[in-house]
């Protein structure tokens, strides 16, 4: 007794039309209908396969079908970048590695190149910055690669794991690290240099006796931001009220630096800003993909 064979169903608006001459079946038995011409000119790998005579099912298909290892979501996305369809609106990356996968193993060097594109220019790149990393750096993106390290130090490095950390070498995940480590460095020692002309000097608040008359709450403030910035190198860390907050309370009890504390803090924290976003800008990330 032969064994039924597994239905098949037609893949979404445009792959299910009838004027293809190729039919291109899932592993998830989805069936794409597709053309030739456009496939070989994109894959060299593919072009091989079709000048292979491929098998005409008489009770499936009136065209050749050609099985592929990839899933449905896989075959949609590509051909969606070989055909210029617009893919739906998404956030979503959890295509990419199969895609950059399939893209390598047919030689579809295009649909490579689409997908750096989007890579780059997607909200993605800011939310997960170290799976785009990976990825990145597992299809040589170095462009791609160097943009999410740039973004990765807004946030403390390390995450939720995910497969598309394997796309990546130890050594790149290592200059990974270097690269955020000697940033957290880079801000802490712009935040050293303010405190030289930071507006801490007063004759009423309590005072740090090292440091002559300068505010104490002053100097706690860099104290506590400088942790911070080392395990976040990122500008704006110097602005959450967690830090700034106790600034103002204990300016607040000061009859003299009351009226200006809200002022002079914010002229303060702006320019302590672009300090430390240009001592970081001369960072530079030594990527070797």
């Amino acid at each position: 007794m032969s064994n039924p064979q597994p239905e098949t169903r037609p893949a979404a608006a445009p792959f299910n039309s009838d004027d293809g001459d190729i039919v291109m079946r899932s592993s998830d038995n989805v069936d794409f209908c597709a053309h030739k011409l456009i496939l070989a000119q994109a894959s060299p790998v593919l072009k091989g396969i079709l000048e292979i005579p491929q098998p005409r099912p008489s009770t499936e298909s009136i065209r050749p079908v050609v099985r592929f290892s990839e899933d449905s979501t896989t075959l949609d996305s590509i051909l969606r970048m070989l055909y210029g369809v617009p893919s739906p609106p998404s956030s979503d990356i959890d295509y990419v590695r199969p895609v950059l996968a399939a893209a390598e193993k047919y030689e579809f060097h295009s649909v490579a190149e689409r997908v750096r594109e989007r890579l780059m220019d997607w909200a993605a790149i800011e939310r997960e910055p170290l799976r785009v990393y990976g990825l990145a750096c597992g299809a040589g993106f170095e462009d791609v690669a160097r943009q999410a390290a740039k973004l990765l130090v807004r946030h403390p490095i390390g995450g939720p794991y995910s497969e598309d950390l394997r796309c990546m070498t130890g050594g790149a995940y290592h200059r990974l690290v270097e690269y955020h480590e000697e940033c957290g460095r880079a801000a802490c020692a712009a935040l050293g240099s303010a405190e030289q002309w930071v507006w801490n000097h007063c004759e009423i608040c309590p005072t740090d006796d090292s440091k002559g008359r300068s505010r104490r709450y002053i100097h706690e403030y860099f104290h506590d931001v400088c942790k911070a910035l080392a395990h976040t190198p990122h500008a704006a860390v110097i602005t959450d009220p967690l830090y700034t907050g106790p600034v103002v309370r204990a300016a607040c009890l000061c009859k003299r630096c009351a009226p200006l504390v809200c002022i002079e803090l914010s002229k303060f924290v702006k320019i302590l800003q672009q300090e430390i976003e240009d001592s970081i800008a001369k960072v530079w990330f030594h990527i070797r993909l």
